[in-house]
């Protein structure tokens, strides 16, 4: 419980100011002209748009792994719930800071992380055989019926 707890507080403190559009453009820049000598006017939106969306499908694709494999093993279906919950709470919440907007975007990236993540452990379950996840879902129902037929 601590460490979905410790995702939360990571996920809201990345939610403020010191980490908005501009911010990390300016880092993307300084890292290009100092580290790699080179001035990348054109590419800044780029790589700082891919950074800030692999960011977001990332987080709440952990986030949601978190929730439903470990360390919670919640319900898959419950632990989406969860996770879209938060990005939708996270989104709002940055509608309330100066340097931050509310985004519908970034929104349905987290939502696409995390269903991301629900699609694999489902699949996964499948494929594993776990308990309550059957393969064939009418197959017992089919088997009693003709057995209580013959």
């Amino acid at each position: 419980m601590l460490i979905f707890l410790a995702a939360l507080t990571l996920i809201y403190f990345l939610g403020t100011s010191p980490f908005s559009n501009r911010n990390s453009a300016a880092l993307i820049r300084w890292t290009m002209e100092h580290l790699f000598h080179h001035n990348p006017k054109g590419q800044i939106f780029f790589l700082n748009n891919w950074l800030r969306w692999s960011a977001h499908y990332l987080e709440f694709f952990v986030l949601f792994l978190m929730l439903a494999v470990w360390p919670l093993r919640l319900r898959p279906l419950t632990a989406l719930i969860i996770t879209m919950a938060v990005g939708a709470a996270d989104e709002g919440h940055q509608y309330f800071i100066p340097d931050r907007r509310c985004s519908l975007v970034d929104f349905e990236i987290d939502s696409f992380g995390a269903a991301t993540a629900f699609i694999l452990t489902l699949a996964l379950r499948r494929v594993r055989g776990a308990p309550g996840v059957r393969a064939n879902p009418g197959a017992e129902e089919t088997e009693k019926a003709s057995a209580w037929q013959r």
